[in-house]
């Protein structure tokens, strides 16, 4: 292990839905098709990428992880849901219930169970927020999550809302956290005309995080929840400084017009 401590704190599982499947509850099991939407964009670009360190499979498993967190010296990774992720769009919350629950089964079976190096990050049904804050407080309490994740896109309700309120206390009280993930989008997140996915992916992934940070920000979510950790994921950093300025500049002329003339 390398004198510098190193955490991966991004890294993804690649669910294969025959193994999954086999974690929900009836009658969710006997669903045909894929689990959650799915995007129609080839991302490998008909197998032009560069061919770059291709030695790590396409779907890695635990033990792939492993391999790759040695050869690089990295201590642990912290592992998120790829094609998963989309329970955010799925519109029946008890399908979001107990797609969120196998899931969260899933991984616990076949990555922290292999190693205490790979811990993956808990999925919740922000659909309905009575049912996160159970699976919330079983996954890190039963399962041993350090935090929990969701998507830029697909809620009714955006993420500053205080319907979300009993899941921000729940992670504040456990000392969780709470990451909100890029992801792509069409209409929803300005890239719906777009026809190559280039231009959809450099657009949908820092709008959406401009979308949530913005909104859960304005909306005085860390003001409610002072010690509520939030990570927003896959946009780099530089992003910030620029976007608390323009968000600086709104909020005081805001202001200003409320004042007494």
């Amino acid at each position: 292990m390398a004198a510098t401590r190193v955490i991966d704190a991004d890294g993804h599982i690649i669910e294969r839905t025959d193994e999954l499947r086999k974690y929900l509850k009836s009658p969710f099991n006997k669903r045909v098709g894929p689990l959650t939407a799915s995007e129609p964009w080839d991302r490998e670009l008909q197998q032009t990428l560069p061919p770059e360190p291709r030695t790590f499979p396409s779907s890695p498993t635990a033990e792939d992880w492993l391999k790759l967190l040695d050869n690089h010296g990295i201590e642990q990774v912290f592992l998120y849901p790829t094609s998963l992720g989309n329970v955010s769009r799925v519109r029946e919350p008890e399908y979001a219930v107990a797609l969120a629950e196998a899931y969260n089964n899933y991984v616990y079976d076949r990555y922290t169970k292999f190693s205490d190096r790979l811990r993956p990050v808990a999925l919740l049904p922000f659909q309905d927020p009575e049912r996160a804050v159970a699976e919330l407080r079983r996954t890190v309490r039963d399962l041993g999550c350090r935090g929990a994740v969701v998507r830029t896109t697909g809620l009714r309700l955006p993420l500053g809302h205080k319907f979300y309120d009993p899941i921000y206390r729940e992670a504040e009280t456990l000392g969780c956290a709470l990451a909100v993930h890029g992801t792509n989008g069409g209409d929803e997140l300005a890239s719906g005309a777009f026809e190559t996915f280039t231009e959809v992916h450099t657009v949908s992934f820092p709008v959406g995080i401009f979308v949530q940070f913005s909104n859960m920000i304005y909306q005085g979510v860390p003001a409610r929840f002072p010690k509520l950790r939030l990570a927003f994921l896959e946009i780099g950093s530089t992003w910030l400084p620029y976007w608390l300025d323009r968000m600086d500049e709104h909020w005081k002329s805001a202001v200003v017009s409320r004042l007494p003339r």
